[in-house]
């Protein structure tokens, strides 16, 4: 690709494009001030208009004097293309820079700027500052990394070659800047089949042959190159459309729409967990922002880039996820397959006893939640009624797994906020054999959390984090900890703050956070601080 081709259209200095900038405002005639931009077409025509919709690849606008147009995105040169496609949702995008940025510097606290693993995190945060639109600190960034790994022949150190050339490209089209952009994009092809999950990496190298395609069809500089790189996104994203059959028949099921649902059950009591399902859905969007702009945005497409079809959309135009509430019948060919993969015979008729979440399935429509349950309005003791709790309780696990690039790392996190979301929308907690021996008692539910954790801490035990944030073989209760510990988190405002950011950044990068990261990311010295002050927090009158 030479240089003679590297402008787009009439290519404007950066400055004068101000393709990402905010143009001044003037007041409508309801006294609204209405943002302006000066988007610039692929001929280096300005037009200066207000954005009103970005969606599927047509952006609605409005110009000065009041005409309406939808134009394709592909319309606009190189600059105006990635601030439209980076359009929805400034706010959280802004807010997922500072969460992703605060990772990358804790990774790095500890483990050093050559650590591959920092390397994941650093990109993720040149990432989200590009598409926060703070060019320059991306290119200055992504630039210190890159230089950090010296001459690294692998793909997490291609893809910062990559990312510091497309953000040198947003500032300026320059020969140099498009070297390392098409020759990062090269390398991370050729280094893709290194890394230990290669099919992990399918999403982002679609976003990577997208965006070179797109750079190079708007420079018009390489048709041969440009079919190459199309031909790549599509092998990409084809790996990503791949679903098991759906096992359960939906049409003899009673349906509900809510706001953010399509609830599916044979029960009459579909209007209970309606009711239900909305109030869990409410409690997690208050601690996590950036969920009511997935459902609300009108196009959802999950962290795996998984889109939803037009049925998952109501009238309103909003995403509603999911869930499926079945009885004995329909879930039968799931427990089969789910029940395969637990290895001890006891644990597993234990398990189908208790009828709790047992799959996750994904469908040529979208992931949704399947979780055996009762019918309510069958039990005359509401102490033996479990089926609100499991709904309440697994709602977290199944939006985190929509959501997040990484359905585990963060276990402890929507596990405690089931415990905590149970007891407070039911009235009745139940965390699992807190107490108990897992292995000699099997699995139980023990209402009495607060007492069984106060007279364990009383008797000298603490919470493991090593443990209870990285996994491995927990003990009884470890579970009730992970609810303390979402109970302490959630008790302070400023921690609350850090909790969304905590999912913001796990949605950008597919990797996990260990228990001296995590105690670091909320304000504690070391795990064991962090482990005391759980300890204290279960002795305190807060925990109630």
């Amino acid at each position: 690709m030479s240089s003679r081709e590297l402008k787009v259209g009439r290519a404007l200095p950066f400055w004068k494009v101000i393709t990402i900038l905010i143009s001044l405002c003037y007041l409508g005639r309801e006294g609204k001030a209405e943002e302006m931009h000066k988007l610039v077409d692929l001929k280096g025509r300005v037009i200066e208009a207000r954005i009103e919709k970005v969606k599927d690849g047509q952006v609605s606008i409005k110009r000065m004097d009041g005409k309406r147009f939808i134009l394709p995105v592909s319309k606009f040169e190189f600059l105006t293309q990635h601030f439209l496609l980076n359009w929805t949702g400034r706010e959280i995008l802004e807010r997922t820079k500072r969460a992703c940025l605060h990772a990358a510097n804790i990774k790095e606290q500890l483990h050093g700027g050559a650590n591959k693993e920092v390397l994941k995190f650093k990109n993720s945060a040149g990432k989200a500052l590009i598409n926060a639109n703070h060019i320059e600190e991306a290119i200055a960034y992504l630039n210190k990394a890159s230089k950090q790994q010296g001459e690294s022949a692998s793909w997490h150190a291609f893809r910062t070659k990559h990312l510091l050339g497309y953000s040198m490209l947003l500032r300026e089209m320059t020969p140099a800047a498009e070297e390392l952009f098409i020759e990062g994009g090269e390398g991370m092809v050729r280094a893709q089949s290194s890394l230990n999950h290669p099919e992990s990496a399918n999403l982002i190298m679609s976003h990577v042959a997208l965006r070179i395609n797109r750079y190079i069809e708007v420079t018009k500089s390489d048709e041969s190159s440009s079919a190459r790189w199309k031909g790549l996104y599509e092998k990409y994203r084809k790996t990503l459309d791949k679903f098991e059959p759906l096992t359960i028949d939906l049409h003899r099921m009673r349906a509900r729409e809510t706001p953010h649902f399509n609830i599916v059950s044979p029960f009459s009591s579909v209007g209970d967990y309606a009711r239900i399902a909305e109030e869990t859905w409410v409690e997690l969007a208050n601690v996590f922002p950036a969920l009511r702009a997935d459902f609300e945005k009108g196009d959802f497409m999950t962290p795996y880039g998984l889109r939803a079809p037009i049925t998952q959309y109501g009238e309103d135009g909003r995403f509603r996820f999911l869930l499926v509430l079945p009885d004995k019948e329909a879930m039968e060919p799931i427990m089969k397959r789910y029940l395969k993969s637990i290895d001890d015979a006891k644990h597993r008729d234990a398990a189908f006893s208790l009828a709790s979440v047992y799959g996750f399935i994904e469908d040529k429509d979208n992931r949704f939640l399947v979780a055996r349950i009762r019918d309510p309005k069958r039990y005359s003791d509401p102490d033996q009624n479990w089926t609100f709790n499991r709904v309440v309780h697994h709602l977290p696990e199944a939006l985190f797994k929509l959501t997040l690039r990484s359905g585990d790392q963060a276990y402890w996190l929507h596990t405690g906020l089931g415990y905590h979301l149970e007891h407070k929308l039911t009235g009745v907690a139940s965390v699992h054999y807190s107490g108990k021996d897992f292995n000699r008692d099997g699995f139980r539910r023990n209402t009495a959390w607060h007492d069984a954790l106060r007279k364990i801490v009383r008797n000298g035990g603490e919470p493991n984090m090593k443990r209870i944030i990285w996994g491995g073989d927990r003990r009884a209760e470890d579970y009730g900890y992970m609810w303390a510990i979402v109970e302490m988190l959630l008790a302070d405002p400023e921690r609350v703050v850090l909790l969304g950011d905590f999912v913001l950044q796990s949605r950008q990068t597919p990797s996990y956070m260990n228990e001296k990261e995590v105690a670091l990311w909320f304000n504690y010295a070391d795990p064991k601080e962090m482990s005391m002050a759980v300890k204290v927090f279960i002795r305190s009158k807060s925990f109630k």
